[in-house]
């Protein structure tokens, strides 16, 4: 799967791309098929592509629209890929090169910090708005991907994996004893987010953050819980793939 990174100056200040080049060099083995860069005010994103679809190569990350202030950087393999396209109105000539990260891109356009709801498969993404310092975070239903994030008032940092915020300076691999043991004993010793490294946390599958000067803040955008069972009036019904919701 393709991975994002990136990082931010919560406070305003620009950021320096050098550093950005380092989390790409950590996550190369993530984009065999092109790794892809870009900083914008106080934010840089990156994108590492592993082509595992038609579409994909065509794939074209990070994206920046000046005129919602929207920078963004999605690794997405959508299971609801043809009602998007359907939904957006993309014609059909254009199917075979429209590429699903674009689609996560529409979804945030249209919803917002709702679109998580929208979105089906494997996939997470960041969106950055400089003018409002307010980063969006959030990660599929089934966390296929992993999603691991940094904060030190005011910076932020987040990658599909832990190399790519071990890349940038001052921060260093410190192991989480605690969270090692509570791995062993099955006993419950911090947080749920809490990684085996120290000041390394992970947004758990089905959740969004939302990161501002003001701090950050978690919640839960799709549980198991919440999704209604599907009866079917015969066992042989469920075989039937005409079906399927």
């Amino acid at each position: 799967m393709s991975a994002i990174f990136g990082f931010l100056n919560l406070d305003g200040r620009p950021v320096s791309g050098k550093h950005l080049h380092a989390m790409a060099s950590a996550l190369h083995h993530w984009g065999p098929d092109g790794v892809h860069t870009r900083c914008h005010g106080s934010g840089a994103l990156g994108h590492a592509l592993l082509a595992v679809t038609p579409e994909s190569p065509f794939e074209n990350m990070p994206f920046y629209d000046p005129d919602s202030d929207l920078f963004l950087t999605a690794a997405a393999r959508l299971d609801n890929r043809d009602e998007l396209l359907d939904f957006f109105q993309i014609s059909a000539a254009e199917h075979p090169r429209f590429p699903d990260g674009r689609l996560v891109a529409l979804a945030y356009q249209k919803w917002g910090e709702d679109s998580p709801r929208h979105l089906f498969g494997d996939w997470s993404f960041a969106a950055w708005h400089d003018r409002n310092r307010r980063l969006f975070l959030a990660r599929d239903q089934l966390g296929n991907t992993g999603l691991y994030y940094y904060h030190r008032p005011p910076f932020f940092a987040f990658a599909s994996h832990p190399d790519g915020i071990f890349a940038l300076p001052g921060i260093e691999r410190r192991i989480n004893e605690k969270h090692i043991a509570s791995y062993l004993t099955f006993i419950s010793l911090g947080e749920k987010e809490d990684t085996c490294w120290m000041d390394i946390r992970m947004l758990l599958p089905g959740c969004a953050m939302t990161a501002t000067p003001r701090g950050i803040e978690t919640r839960v955008h799709w549980e198991m819980i919440e999704q209604a069972p599907v009866i079917r009036p015969r066992a042989s019904a469920y075989m039937d793939r005409s079906n399927m919701p």
